[in-house]
């Protein structure tokens, strides 16, 4: 496996953990945590997210810093459920410490970044909720 796909492995795993095992978000989407896209018959409520790597400027000097920009995609039959899974994501990640989650990496800090309008497919009778948020994450190791 390249460093390339152990970064992003650890990026997916992180989440997944972090959320499936916290006290406010477990309860309510429980493993249900999905990168990229949900199938159409999970049940609700779920999370999707992706996200982007962004390296932190260091003016020509090596950092092994780098920033990481989650979006998640809450999705619930109900608006107030919605607004649940949204909350529940914003207490577990929103300014969490340090955590270690894989040989190599170190997450420094957790903040969130924004939370957009609501969006309603009556077609589907579903209701998602974007929330951004950014994790720095600090590599022990050179690429």
């Amino acid at each position: 496996m390249s460093q390339y796909e152990d970064d992003m492995k650890f990026y997916d795993q992180i989440v997944y953990k972090l959320l499936s095992e916290s006290i406010w978000s477990g309860p309510i989407v429980g493993t249900r945590i999905f990168p990229v896209v949900i199938e159409q018959d999970v049940e609700m409520p779920a999370i999707a997210f992706t996200y982007e790597v962004v390296p932190v400027n260091t003016k020509r000097v090596y950092n092994r810093m780098e920033d990481v920009i989650y979006n998640f995609y809450c999705f619930h039959n109900d608006y107030e459920g919605c607004m649940r899974v949204t909350q529940s994501i914003r207490d577990t990640l929103d300014r969490n410490g340090q955590y270690a989650g894989a040989t190599g990496y170190t997450t420094q800090q957790w903040s969130l970044v924004g939370i957009d309008h609501a969006t309603y497919d009556k077609d589907r009778n579903l209701f998602m909720i974007p929330v951004i948020i950014k994790a720095q994450v600090q590599r022990e190791f050179n690429i």
